[in-house]
């Protein structure tokens, strides 16, 4: 492939009208700018470890479930011969245990197993009966931690907390949701119940001001957002998904060239195929991207403005 001098390509760009993607926020005080990514090509991540170093998820190469160093990517563990229907979930407080679930349609399990890595049958740690409302007549059963991934919470109304203890509530109907604690809620037979940090069980209780469905998204006053879109041409489609930075506390600045008052709000993190999920990654400024190709690893800093800036 031919090389392009740097200087030839920005002459390029402005012959073809090309433009460089927004990817800075402005705040009062601030600038967030989203720096270039790291990808790990054949890993789909699944879940972090709450201080954001270690993360569990699938190799595809080794057709196994693998625990990795978030910075480098080096190995720490590997699981070849988990039972069908186990699944990374959470990690013990001192990362030295992946929590692991298996959930049918009428008992749920856990299984408490070194990140080093094992290849034995997990032995179950804990065990629950599931009494939830599910519409769904199959077997599968979706989960999403809280913001700080403390909490795994099932849609059959299980929760999962870091010790590998299972809470289950009764008359859970489908998708948790989480308040700003982190806590899960239920919409139940007897109105609202919740599982707090504690394990603590509340019920018949009215819906809470502030609840969301996805904590991973949110951090703070930023969101993650998306725009997806299906390109074809000729026989072919591609499903392309950008993924967004947006900051609710973002300032307008004077621009120049225009000579107008323009709101920086929203940066640009990441475009690609065939994105599954994407997530703050836990007390990291990095934002991660699970695609069909791997994880993209998406760095942003915050940096000061000085007067010259105002």
């Amino acid at each position: 492939m031919k090389q392009f001098p740097i200087v030839g390509l920005f002459v390029l760009m402005a012959l073809c009208g090309c433009r460089t993607s927004d990817r800075t926020i402005t705040l009062e005080h601030s600038w967030i700018t989203v720096e270039p990514h790291r990808f790990e090509s054949g890993f789909l991540a699944i879940t972090y470890s709450t201080d954001g170093e270690l993360m569990a998820g699938l190799s595809e190469a080794e057709d196994s479930f693998e625990v990795r160093d978030v910075d480098t990517g080096s190995l720490v563990g590997s699981f070849p011969d988990l039972t069908t229907g186990w699944w990374p979930a959470l990690f013990s407080p001192d990362n030295e245990s992946l929590i692991l679930v298996c959930s049918g349609k009428k008992v749920c399990e856990s299984a408490v197993v070194p990140v080093t890595g094992t290849d034995t049958e997990p032995v179950v740690h804990a065990r629950v009966s599931i009494d939830a409302v599910v519409e769904d007549e199959s077997n599968e059963s979706f989960g999403v931690n809280n913001y700080d991934s403390t909490l795994h919470a099932l849609t059959n109304g299980v929760v999962l907390f870091r010790d590998g203890s299972l809470v289950a509530v009764a008359g859970a109907e489908g998708q948790p949701f989480f308040d700003q604690y982190g806590a899960v809620w239920y919409r139940s037979r007897s109105g609202w119940s919740s599982v707090g940090r504690d394990k603590s069980v509340t019920k018949g209780v009215d819906r809470p001001g502030y609840l969301v469905a996805n904590q991973t998204v949110h951090r703070g006053s930023m969101h993650l957002l998306i725009d997806a879109t299906t390109l074809e041409r000729n026989d072919a489609e591609a499903y392309v998904t950008a993924v967004w930075l947006d900051h609710d506390k973002a300032v307008e600045m004077h621009d120049d060239e225009s000579d107008e008052l323009m709101l920086d709000r929203t940066a640009l993190v990441y475009v690609g195929a065939d994105v599954y999920w994407f997530v703050f990654v836990p007390n990291r400024k990095i934002v991660a991207i699970t695609t069909n190709e791997g994880t993209a690893f998406v760095p942003y800093v915050v940096k000061p403005r000085g007067k010259a800036d105002e």
